[in-house]
């Protein structure tokens, strides 16, 4: 998976030259010599291109699913373009996620250089080896810091990556980051590419113990995936938000909250997305977390007016008699909107402990 004209530090601290580096680029350039002479293999153009419809058919009767093409599998370059559907269908039909190039990368360390971390969290769910080495003993860690993606960085740091891990050349993460850095003609941090930051969290985490450095990374990671998932449930994107969530399948990722202590779940319930609200709750979300305000989900979705996602929240488990900051349950910030009001105080009435749970599946049922 070299990448030519690539940079990085040599043995020699003190001077700095080119030498070959396979991470200083995100994605495969058309011109990549690796096929400049000859097409790729069916398998391997239909992962690069995220063809999925082609892959569904592939895999149906494939070469084996971690045949090579110049060294490279198909999951390599699916996970080194970001693919996460495509990476997906070759994980499912029996990819080896450990499986490794040429030069001793795996999809791991291919997915570490790119901006988004959907493949990342990705590959990592799928088992994923959090310490491999390629042969120049450069863990996914410094693949992630010498590209300057900072949120790569802390999901990795986050599941216990060594931040003290050298490579052949003695260089830690940290080391990789300060010399493209150093070596940036703009010498400064970019939207997608922030050296300055992976250096500041490095140094931050580096004299941690561990259960300190993960919960500090844990603090960093969950608002950035919170942003992720959020943006999506807010807009009621349920095939994008489906993706998102097998890429981030941990209960902790998706009950992420952000500033305001808001997760997924509070942004689908407020926008009235009740196919995100199911969707969410499917994958864990607790219907019971609440923001910086004490607001359930269910709050939002009545003080919104959106009797369907409140029912279906109620279904699932949420509380009608929980309150808020301010002493109020989500019947009382119903009062614009008869329809949900008039349905939470009859769910507040049926009796029992799961009484109301019982009283909105019936209503779901009739409708």
């Amino acid at each position: 998976m070299g990448a030519a004209g690539s940079k990085r530090r040599n043995s020699k601290p003190a001077a700095l030259s080119d030498t070959a580096f396979a991470g200083s680029l995100v994605r495969v350039p058309a011109h990549d010599p690796r096929w400049a002479d000859r097409e790729l293999a069916p398998l391997h153009a239909a992962a690069k291109t995220n063809d999925v419809a082609a892959l569904r058919k592939l895999l149906l009767a494939p070469p084996h699913v971690d045949e090579r093409d110049r060294g490279e599998s198909a999951l390599h370059l699916a996970a080194e373009e970001g693919h996460t559907e495509a990476a997906a269908l070759l994980l499912d039909a029996g990819a080896d996620v450990n499986s490794t190039n040429n030069d001793g990368w795996s999809p791991l360390h291919a997915a570490a250089q790119g901006a988004s971390t959907d493949m990342l969290s990705l590959v990592l769910a799928r088992g994923a080896n959090l310490g491999a080495r390629t042969a120049i003993q450069a863990t996914p860690l410094h693949m992630a810091a010498f590209n300057g993606r900072l949120g790569a960085v802390k999901l990795l740091v986050l599941l216990g990556a060594d931040v003290a891990a050298v490579d052949k050349d003695g260089h830690t993460p940290a080391d990789d980051a300060r010399y493209r850095l150093q070596d940036c003609p703009c010498k400064t941090d970019e939207p997608e590419r922030q050296w300055g930051a992976v250096i500041a969290f490095l140094e931050k985490a580096a004299p941690m113990a561990a259960d300190e450095r993960r919960d500090f990374a844990q603090r960093s990671w969950g608002l950035d995936v919170a942003q992720t998932l959020g943006e999506a449930a807010a807009r009621g994107d349920a095939t994008e938000l489906a993706r998102l969530l097998a890429c981030y399948p941990r209960e902790a990722d998706v009950n992420a909250r952000d500033h305001d202590g808001a997760a997924a779940l509070h942004a689908a319930a407020e926008a009235g997305h009740a196919a995100a609200v199911d969707l969410l709750v499917d994958k864990r979300a607790d219907v019971a977390l609440r923001t910086n305000y004490d607001d359930t989900a269910l709050h939002l979705a009545a003080r919104e007016g959106h009797l369907a996602a409140a029912r279906l929240l109620v279904a699932r488990g949420a509380d009608v008699r929980a309150t808020n900051r301010f002493g109020r349950t989500a019947l009382g910030d119903a009062a614009d909107s008869p329809d949900v009001a008039a349905f939470l105080e009859a769910a507040g009435a049926a009796e029992g402990p799961k009484g109301p749970q019982f009283f909105a599946i019936k209503a779901l049922m009739a409708t």
